[in-house]
C-alpha cells in the first residue's frame, strides 16, 4: 500500500481506492490526503490529493446517480 500512497503524493496517480477503513486510516496518517467520511459508512472510499478538486469533483460526478 505504501507504493500506491506514495504515487498519489507524486502525482503518478490521481485517485485510491481501496477499503474504506483502509483509506480513513491513510488519510489520517498522511496529512496531504483526503477521504470522505461516509454516513452510513461504505465499503470502499476513493482518496485524492489534498487540494484536487479537479479530480475530485470528476470521482463525485461519476458516482453521482
Amino acid at each position: 500500500m505504501g507504493e500506491a500512497v506514495e504515487a498519489l503524493k507524486t502525482k503518478k496517480a490521481d485517485a485510491l481506492c481501496q477499503d474504506d477503513m483502509l483509506v480513513l486510516a491513510l488519510a489520517k496518517e498522511n496529512r496531504d490526503l483526503s477521504a470522505p467520511e461516509a454516513d452510513p459508512p461504505a465499503p470502499y472510499a476513493i482518496a485524492v490529493r489534498k487540494g484536487d478538486l479537479a479530480t475530485l469533483r470528476w470521482v463525485n460526478e461519476k458516482l453521482s446517480p
